[in-house]
């Protein structure tokens, strides 16, 4: 292939059609116009013969600025034999090595040359001096969407920038992402960081993440794919393919449970008495089926629950990823008695039947009525310790003796006793200091030894200084939280604010109402609690 170097008449030279070069930056070019117009074209252009002209195969810009300058010769390097083929590939190579090249015109460069040139990765890095990561990672780029690709052109965000968002497989997310990096002015290492909130976890799919692992989006591979260290692992970074695998895998799941006739409900199609607490619990209980040690309660599960109507299935969206989450379905039982009762025959390994957990619930209302009565006394007792002598003055006798030896506390209790005297006249002389701050410390400490009593020294105090529960309770927010359901219905019914409501406004249903808005109900529509004292504080 022969050359010849010659001085060109500028209007034999044609622009070659096959030219990859983009379009020409104003500010680039008008550097190029200044440096000609000092020292000339120093660097010969490159063309091709071609029906009488000379095409310019390499050498554009040069051109551009002597057609400008009106310059009437121009140094070209002649190729009297050059193929078409011959020709773009020395465009592209020529346009590689520009300094200004603009990244995603290097891409389409290094694009062309592969799929046209049939290089490799290997041999192309080995022709343009770059390395295999850096022309796959341009040519990557080409992939994202055109708003990204200008942006990169554009310099709105650098070629990295591009890096990080292709390591997202979602196109949408894509541009939400790149959105992000504009508005906060994000860094490279920004960026990165901020990746892990794309995508979705792919431990809290349901399906099978076997065919998952060696995919391009899975967190776990982008360290290979993307030389980064980030921990993505167990994260899906392509949002579409997931959520269509996982809609694949709900419906046949759905099918089969249609063919069992197990139901299948949406989460708002179950009553909120049903719903509330029920998954978590269920759940729970489930665990225990994958224990050998609790053979009682798959038994009991295999024979009886995967029978039971109350079983049914729950259409919900994760909560890790609120309206863009992965949909699932969950084990549900509506019968909480029954479940409860499975529940802690499984941790105490025990049988518990109906009857034993009717035993149970008795023990635990005792429990909470006891609660209730000690609330009541103590805060009666603490509010007339101040306010009556004898009842401050005996607390604090009790307590001073509490610190004495057994017989000599005896000794004491003696009317004659000095020591009595003594006691009873310190307590009567601190009874009222005058002093703000003492008196509230006294008061302090008066309510710490009431709320050290026994239940028993608790009432005999009250008695003595007539606080009368059946007479003098009220039914507080406190009270009314002790409370079942059913049991504030119950309550309702016995006190008679179901009537009272009925009145004011036929539309409210109780029943319907959550537990804390039933407890509004007593609270806060004007109903007398006033001196209203429940049957079982008045037994």
């Amino acid at each position: 292939m022969e050359t010849n170097l010659m001085n060109l008449d500028i209007a034999k030279a044609v622009l070659s059609k096959s030219n990859s070069r983009g379009e020409l930056k104003a500010a680039g070019l008008a550097e190029l116009i200044a440096s000609i117009k000092a020292r000339g074209i120093i660097e010969p252009l490159v063309g091709r013969c071609i029906d009488g002209k000379v095409e310019i195969v390499c050498g554009s810009r040069r051109l551009a600025a002597a057609n400008l300058l009106e310059m009437k010769k121009i140094p070209v390097v002649v190729y009297d034999k050059l193929t078409d083929a011959e020709a773009a590939e020395m465009q592209i190579i020529e346009n590689l090595q520009r300094k200004d090249l603009d990244p995603l015109e290097e891409a389409k460069g290094f694009e062309k040359m592969l799929k046209d040139f049939k290089y490799d990765f290997a041999s192309l890095a080995s022709k343009v001096g770059k390395s295999e990561y850096y022309i796959r990672l341009r040519v990557q780029l080409l992939g994202l969407p055109d708003k990204v690709q200008s942006g990169i052109s554009n310099n709105t965000i650098s070629p990295g920038h591009g890096a990080v968002i292709l390591r997202i497989g979602d196109k949408i997310e894509q541009l939400e992402f790149y959105e992000a990096i504009v508005s906060q002015n994000m860094s490279i290492k920004e960026a990165e960081s901020n990746l892990s909130q794309a995508g979705l976890e792919l431990q809290n799919a349901p399906i099978d993440t076997g065919a998952c692992e060696k995919c391009e989006f899975n967190g776990a591979k982008q360290k290979d794919l993307f030389n980064k260290s980030l921990s993505l692992k167990g994260r899906c970074l392509n949002r579409p393919c997931l959520l269509k695998k996982n809609a694949e895998y709900i419906a046949a799941r759905i099918e089969k449970l249609k063919k069992e006739k197990v139901p299948v409900v949406a989460f708002e199609e179950l009553s909120e008495k049903e719903s509330t607490n029920n998954t978590e619990q269920f759940n729970n209980a489930r665990l225990y089926l994958n224990s050998d040690d609790k053979e009682k309660f798959v038994k009991t599960y295999k024979e009886k629950c995967l029978k039971c109507p109350n079983r049914c299935f729950v259409k919900t969206i994760s909560s890790d990823y609120g309206e863009k989450g992965i949909q699932m379905l969950q084990e549900i039982c509506t019968n909480k008695k029954c479940l409860n009762i499975l529940i802690r025959s499984s941790k105490t390994g025990e049988n518990v039947d109906e009857a034993s957990s009717q035993d149970r619930t008795k023990r635990i209302a005792a429990n909470r009525l006891n609660e209730t009565q000690r609330r009541f006394w103590i805060k009666n007792l603490i509010e007339k310790a101040f306010t009556t002598p004898l009842l401050f003055k005996s607390i604090l006798v009790r307590e001073l003796l509490s610190i004495i030896p057994g017989e000599k506390a005896k000794n004491i209790l003696k009317i004659k006793s000095c020591a009595a005297f003594h006691f009873l006249a310190y307590a009567h002389s601190i009874y009222d200091t005058g002093n703000d701050k003492v008196d509230k410390a006294l008061m302090f400490a008066c309510g710490v030894v009431i709320e050290r009593l026994t239940d028993e020294e608790l009432k005999e105090l009250s008695n003595r200084v007539k606080i009368d529960i059946k007479k003098e309770f009220t039914i507080d927010e406190e009270y009314l939280n002790t409370k079942t359901k059913d049991q504030l219905l119950k309550l309702a019914k016995e006190i008679g604010l179901n009537t009272f409501l009925q009145k004011k406004d036929k539309k409210i249903d109780m029943e319907a109402e959550k537990k804390s808005g039933m407890i509004d109900l007593f609270l806060k529509r004007g109903f007398a609690l006033k001196g209203v004292v429940p049957k079982e504080l008045r037994r």
